[in-house]
């Protein structure tokens, strides 16, 4: 049988027509043996079924336990502040502002508050900033994507690498 396999382009090429199939199955010792013997025996399922033994259980870590994913120098703790909801924040016509839009931070100015009726609860304001031209676009500090043009922000923006 000839089974070459060939990678290309991170595809995976192969000439053996079994493994483009796309089933892959492993037989265990108790299909094999009863396949050669010619029993037509129906096929175990390879799903586990659910059970609600205590056996079973796996245990969420605790909040307290830091993530694998978290860098120990503080860095998603600061990450968090830049992304978390400010609920009582308000902006005056002329405020400049810190906005997320497009994957980054820019800097902009607030031109008016607005209610959008799909969100009724929500207070958005219309803020123009410049990515590569100037942009007009609605943030709500609910969202977490304006934030205060304060020396925090500005430090938080740095230390996340958003700014030099």
């Amino acid at each position: 049988m000839d089974c070459t396999t060939h990678l290309t382009h991170g595809l995976h090429y192969s000439r053996n027509p079994a493994s483009l199939s796309g089933n892959y199955r492993v037989e265990s010792e108790h299909e094999s043996s009863g396949s050669m013997s010619g029993e037509d025996s129906e096929p175990e399922s390879d799903l586990t079924e659910l059970s609600d033994n205590e056996e079973d259980y796996v245990p969420e870590p605790s909040a307290t336990e830091e993530s694998e994913y978290e860098e120990s120098d503080g860095v998603s703790s600061e990450h968090d502040y830049l992304n978390a909801p400010l609920p009582d924040c308000e902006f005056e016509r002329g405020e400049t502002v810190w906005v997320y839009a497009y994957d980054g931070w820019y800097h902009g100015t607030v031109l008016r508050r607005l209610e959008v009726p799909e969100r009724p609860k929500v207070i958005q304001f219309r803020v123009l900033f410049r990515r590569y031209v100037r942009i007009q676009k609605d943030f709500a500090p609910m969202d977490g994507t304006i934030k205060p043009d304060t020396p925090r922000i500005r430090q938080e923006l740095r230390a996340a690498k958003w700014l030099q």
